[in-house]
């Protein structure tokens, strides 16, 4: 017994863009749907073969062409969770003659960014990839709702900082970009020189001076020491912060 033709199926899915891949998803709906005895309209898979989509008027007669295709057609199924331009001119068109638009059920594969292969759709690493490129400690911890996530731990606690003074950090940065050139502290400053602009502007901040933001600017000479004893070692002049005088100096603050 022939199997009996049930309905004609208008496929609304992304053409533009990866056209390799939304082509072939294309056709795996259409596959899908002659397995359900049904008919698939797909003209985004028919017409580019003598239109050309890239030139509106070529564009623009495919649509009206659409349009009479949607009218014979028994309803429209969209694929893929992304509405495309083309595809809602489409849903438009259908619901203001009152054709059906129903959700397919077929997932698009979307490919991994890193290694090219095929991932769930909306996703964009795939797993392989993704335990190679997540730190994992082995420990959890886990929130009132029940998600868990890697600890904390020696991480940072960057939701305590205070941004108002990140924000007078920044604009002292600024200032300085402006005076002597953007990332000039980074050629080296000896660190004593910043220790002792810091206590200087901690001292003029304390006697009530008000010529200039001391505070703001002890706070920059303090972290660009940080950042010194950090990335350019070299940079530590202070005795007993050596190496050598550190390792030997046990007293406790």
């Amino acid at each position: 017994m022939k199997n009996k033709i049930k309905k004609l199926i208008y496929v609304c899915s992304p053409y533009r863009g990866n056209l390799e891949k939304n082509i072939n998803f294309a056709q795996k709906c259409c596959k899908e749907i002659i397995k359900n005895n049904d008919v698939p309209i797909a003209p985004h898979l028919y017409f580019p073969q003598f239109l050309n989509d890239d030139v509106p008027e070529e564009r623009q007669l495919a649509f009206e062409i659409n349009k009479l295709l949607i009218e014979q057609c028994d309803v429209l199924y969209t694929f893929g969770s992304i509405i495309s331009e083309g595809m809602k001119i489409e849903i438009d068109y259908a619901r203001s003659i009152n054709k059906p638009v129903m959700k397919g059920d077929i997932k698009m594969n979307d490919t991994c960014v890193l290694c090219g292969n095929d991932v769930p759709e909306g996703r964009q690493v795939c797993v392989n990839c993704l335990s190679g490129t997540i730190k994992d400690s082995g420990s959890r911890r886990e929130f009132d709702t029940g998600a868990v996530r890697d600890i904390q731990h020696g991480k940072g606690r960057y939701d305590l900082l205070p941004w108002e003074a990140i924000h007078e950090l920044a604009l002292h940065c600024e200032a300085g970009a402006l005076k002597y050139g953007e990332r000039n502290c980074e050629k080296g400053i000896p660190i004593h020189s910043l220790i002792d602009s810091a206590f200087r502007h901690l001292s003029c901040y304390m006697r009530g001076m008000k010529d200039e933001p001391h505070l703001r600017a002890a706070m920059w000479n303090i972290a660009f020491a940080i950042w010194m004893e950090k990335k350019k070692p070299e940079m530590q002049d202070i005795s007993t912060r050596k190496e050598d005088g550190h390792e030997n100096n046990k007293t406790k603050c």
